[in-house]
């Protein structure tokens, strides 16, 4: 019994980390689209060696260097949560489908069930079924954040930067492009709440099947 629950604990823990983690990445990649929302420029046209588009040339190259950190801090924390996601997907589903399942059986029996018991089984159902509701809410927003960042870029003065800074725009949108990231339960289903319904679904499938086997 100690046993389960230091394991129970442990993966309480995974699971703090790692949503904790992420919602941090989405806040970053919330504070670098509106960097590049804010960025603006004199209405006037200045020349290349001016100080203003010096100023503007800097801060849009420490902008790229955050945003190259921002991908590479998400590409780790992919890389280390993608088996631990996807595992603990499969395993909260396998509870899903022994839970309610016990509940109907439970219920339907011609015995005197404890309503005590019954509640334990359902609230057990609907904390799993959050569990994988936050993952999957958590990796839809991380990927929404990281489309948006080509958004914000359009949203920028850009028309009244130089040539240089419009390059450097080109180089940060390219390099969003380029490392196109997203966490992926197979080759074409992404973690997101789509997926979140799929589950759900296929739960739902499989605990109606075992209800009416067990009625036959």
């Amino acid at each position: 019994f100690m046993f389960i629950l230091m394991l129970a604990y442990c993966f309480n823990m995974i699971d703090m980390f790692l949503l904790s983690y992420g919602w941090i990445l989405v806040f970053q990649y919330n504070v670098l689209c509106l960097t590049f929302k804010d960025l603006k420029h004199e209405n006037k046209r200045l020349t290349e060696n001016d100080i203003g588009h010096m100023d503007v040339n800097i801060e849009l190259k420490n902008v790229l260097y955050d945003q190259l950190k921002l991908f590479l801090k998400m590409k780790s924390y992919y890389k280390c949560s993608r088996l631990i996601v996807l595992a603990n997907t499969v395993f909260c589903s396998s509870i899903i489908i022994t839970m309610t399942f016990t509940f109907i059986v439970t219920f339907s029996s011609s015995e005197l069930s404890s309503v005590f018991y019954l509640v334990k089984i359902a609230s057990t159902d609907l904390y799993v079924c959050f569990q994988i509701y936050l993952y999957c809410k958590l990796f839809e927003n991380l990927n929404n954040k990281k489309d948006s960042v080509n958004f914000s870029i359009y949203s920028s003065d850009w028309t009244n930067m130089n040539l240089k800074s419009k390059k450097l725009l080109l180089l940060a949108m390219n390099m969003n492009n380029v490392n196109w990231l997203q966490m992926k339960a197979s080759p074409r289903r992404h973690v997101d709440l789509q997926q979140f319904l799929n589950v759900l679904t296929t739960c739902y499938n499989i605990i109606s099947v075992m209800v009416n086997t067990l009625k036959k």
